[in-house]
């Protein structure tokens, strides 16, 4: 899929119409009149502005601390370079539990368990580019 990079320094291109959509709801995140967007192969994580963060936090309230009900959350649509794209919930909210199975101690025992708890796959930024917030 092919996506115009309009940034001049790095992978930048046009975000718009971002949006959380749930058959009950849709959750506008901004960017009706457009922003920039980093393409970086070298993160699976979304980073946002933070009034992103804040709508999308909100969202996922409803979520399990374990992730064990991430069915009930809306995909995440969006268009780049005028093509829309979406994402399931488990593109943006994941489980916190990441340590390796070697690296996690190897025990009967319920206090030497890591818990498993859910949060946002998003990193935040407050930066503005020629194309609007990204």
């Amino acid at each position: 899929t092919e996506v115009p990079v309009v940034g001049a320094r790095s992978w930048g291109v046009m975000l718009t119409s971002a949006r959380l959509t749930h058959s009950l709801f849709s959750i506008d995140l901004g960017c009706q009149a457009g922003c920039g967007a980093i393409i970086d192969s070298g993160t699976s994580l979304l980073v946002v502005p933070p009034v992103v963060i804040d709508q999308v936090s909100r969202a996922v309230e409803s979520l399990n601390a374990d992730c064990s009900n991430l069915h009930v959350l809306p995909v995440l649509v969006f268009s780049l370079g005028g093509r829309n794209y979406s994402l399931p919930p488990e593109a943006y909210v994941g489980d916190e539990n990441t340590l390796p199975w070697s690296a996690q101690p190897q025990s009967d025992d319920e206090h030497f368990r890591i818990p498993h708890r859910c949060r946002l796959l998003l990193m935040e930024t407050d930066t503005q580019t020629q194309f609007g917030p990204m």
